[in-house]
């Protein structure tokens, strides 16, 4: 399972300055603001067990003034290995950030694994896994990364809603890069896109 506390969401925004104005033990210092969610993930462990994963989501970035920033993402990062996470997952950004930053962002050749490098450093610090995201439409540049970093996992989002059969084309030898062009129109409707006539009937 994993633990969304990135992009604007809930517990996201106990990590985030600019919206945790709380004066008691989970407000104020960044140990306090990433409290809820330690608990959170050392209750979950408890409850399922060594061998069940629990992932959580971080933004290593807010991209937004009074937001969290990377120094801090990497101190709760090694606060939530030490309470029992299995992997952590790099994002960034909300509906609040600044253009073109954050994971609504447009994606290009040259831009795609736009968290990679906030990634790599992450993953020299920490023992349990990172996962890169962040615009990754193509196979090619996927076996790049691999060969180039530390990194086992790769998280991918709006190609797998135009394209769920992705992985298996990709595997089969068919390595054009996935039909997602980032529109972003699948953000915050339910889950279709305008390249899927199956998902759209539904």
């Amino acid at each position: 399972m994993q633990l969304h506390a990135a992009h604007g969401y809930l517990l996201s925004r106990f990590l985030t300055p600019y919206y945790n104005r709380r004066t008691d033990e989970y407000g104020g210092s960044t140990e306090n603001r990433a409290r809820v969610v330690v608990e959170i993930c050392r209750d979950v462990k408890e409850a399922v067990g060594p061998d069940y994963p629990v992932l959580a989501k971080i933004n290593c970035d807010d991209f937004m003034d009074e937001g969290l920033t990377f120094e801090e993402c990497k101190h709760i990062c090694r606060m939530l290995e030490a309470a029992g996470l299995s992997a952590v997952e790099i994002s960034g950004g909300s509906a609040r950030s600044r253009p073109n930053e954050g994971a609504i962002r447009k994606v290009t050749a040259d831009t795609e694994s736009y968290f990679k490098k906030y990634a790599v450093e992450l993953a020299e610090k920490l023992k349990i896994p990172v996962i890169c995201v962040g615009g990754h439409r193509n196979i090619g540049k996927l076996t790049d990364v691999v060969n180039e970093t530390k990194f086992e996992y790769f998280s991918l989002c709006r190609p797998f809603i135009c394209e769920p059969d992705l992985i298996n084309r990709w595997a089969s030898g068919d390595t054009a890069p996935a039909k997602c062009i980032s529109c972003t129109k699948c953000f915050g409707v339910p889950t279709q896109c305008i390249f899927n006539e199956q998902n759209q009937a539904q």
